[in-house]
């Protein structure tokens, strides 16, 4: 219930400003306790794509990523920010490669 609320409360937050990387980022740790999968890697890689450096939105992502069971992890981070003009595609494919090689998918 705590992180639906703080769900709604990032959400309001980035109505105002979309491009806030840590409302995204603290979006994505509760959408991971939801085990919401989609969303958390979304928002992980929507705050990515603005603050690249961040470790800590990174293990959020790559938590995130390992958690799915979808095999393609490059589709799904494309659906999942569809219509969005954000641009991740290197950091998709790197982390896709990634995850193959530690056999995870």
């Amino acid at each position: 219930k705590m992180h639906l609320a703080a769900i709604e409360s990032y959400t309001t937050g980035l109505r105002k400003d979309t491009f806030v990387p840590t409302l995204l980022s603290n979006r994505a740790q509760a959408y991971i306790v939801l085990k919401n999968w989609p969303q958390a890697i979304a928002d992980a890689a929507a705050s990515l794509s603005i603050r690249p450096d961040c470790k800590k939105t990174y293990k959020r992502y790559i938590k995130a990523l390992e958690k799915t069971s979808h095999r393609d992890v490059s589709e799904l981070l494309r659906s999942a920010l569809e219509p969005s003009s954000w641009s991740i595609e290197g950091d998709v494919e790197k982390s896709a490669e990634m995850l193959k090689s530690d056999g995870n998918t």
